[in-house]
């Protein structure tokens, strides 16, 4: 539902309209001439709104209110994705994967590369693993002591 409260605000700021009444037009027209580029430019101007932060789109949470920031790639993929079969489920507008694909431009996702720990960081964290180690043993032996100490004493009372 969050990718298509953002479609409304993105419909709201651009066209004045709800995101249901642009889609109706869009589809109004689809009808007639058959030519989906309309469409399609519609969710490019989307990603590219998705792109930016919005601090004139307020959105109330609970007790705050907070301005919608620029989504990652990932985020927008997911976006359109839901958008899409929105489109494809409630409007029965169907177009073919392919041309979707060629014709919306997707944000490419930014792979980080990792990067290795330097010797200081894991002999740091290998201490910390030797530390945790020796205290989970010492915990071991209390509940041993303490259990086989709850054994004795059973025997003892019978």
């Amino acid at each position: 539902m969050l990718s298509l409260n953002l479609f409304d605000f993105f419909c709201k700021e651009t066209y004045q309209k709800n995101g249901d009444e642009v889609i109706l037009d869009i589809e109004n027209i689809i009808k007639q001439d058959a030519n989906y580029a309309r469409l399609f430019r519609l969710c490019n101007s989307f990603i590219l709104w998705l792109q930016e932060d919005q601090s004139d789109c307020i959105v109330k949470k609970h007790l705050f209110s907070i301005s919608i920031k620029k989504h990652n790639p990932s985020s927008n993929k997911r976006i359109i994705t839901i958008l899409r079969q929105y489109l494809e489920e409630f409007r029965y507008l169907e177009f073919l994967e392919r041309k979707f694909r060629r014709m919306v431009r997707l944000p490419k996702e930014i792979e980080e590369e990792s990067e290795s720990f330097k010797k200081e960081e894991t002999r740091a964290f290998v201490d910390i693993l030797i530390h945790i180690d020796a205290i989970q043993k010492q915990l071991l032996k209390i509940t041993v002591n303490q259990k086989d100490q709850k054994e004795k004493a059973k025997l003892l009372n019978k």
